[in-house]
């Protein structure tokens, strides 16, 4: 196995699964926590995480789920040979198209009544010819307006600290794409309007 990836939560490890190229991602054990509660969020997030893709399958392009072992907090996905939008917007490329196609796969996962709740560029691959989302381990299940709100204010946030020299581009053709109304614009301004308010 070739590590690729650790985070504070998770690695993420690059094997093959029964002949098929796969991602190991095992969730990490945090010491901070107590033993017994860091046992049953990391198995909650992961049976959270496989659930979510296997919903989220019918409108928005994501890896499957191969395998699952709940004993070492892991999950196995199909490997997608793509390239992290973050890479391709710092190169300057295909920004406004990468934007629209983000914005309608957060709007099909909304209309499926699910909150990302990690929406980053790093979380959507590009491999040529498809967009895919992934990293659903902080997903739930809301139609509650303010959530899906909150969703897009994140991503705009990290839009603005990361991409900053392409931030107007992409958030315009993002909102084309999610094709947004004046219900969820509103909500946006009123929650970036709270969070300014509290600083």
């Amino acid at each position: 196995m070739e590590l690729i990836y650790l985070g504070a939560e998770a690695e993420l490890w690059k094997d093959v699964w029964l002949g098929i190229p796969c991602v190991r991602k095992r969730r990490i054990a945090k010491t901070y926590r107590h033993p017994e509660l860091d046992l049953k969020i990391r198995a909650t997030r992961l049976k959270n995480e496989a659930r979510m893709l296997r919903k989220v399958r019918s409108a928005v392009r994501t890896p499957h789920v191969l395998d699952m072992d709940t004993k070492n907090f892991e999950i196995v996905l199909e490997w997608v040979d793509g390239d992290k939008v973050r890479n391709l917007l710092y190169k300057g490329k295909m920004v406004k198209d990468l934007g629209r196609r983000m914005g309608k796969a957060v709007k099909a996962l909304h209309e499926l009544e699910i909150i990302h709740n990690d929406l980053t560029t790093s979380n959507f691959l590009w491999d040529g010819e498809n967009l895919w989302l992934i990293d659903f381990g902080l997903a739930e299940r809301s139609s509650r307006l303010e959530d899906k709100a909150t969703d897009l204010v994140v991503f705009k946030r990290m839009l603005k600290a990361s991409h900053w020299d392409v931030f107007s581009e992409v958030w315009n053709a993002f909102l084309e794409g999610y094709n947004a109304g004046d219900e969820i614009l509103k909500k946006i301004e009123e929650i970036e309007k709270r969070a300014k308010y509290m600083r």
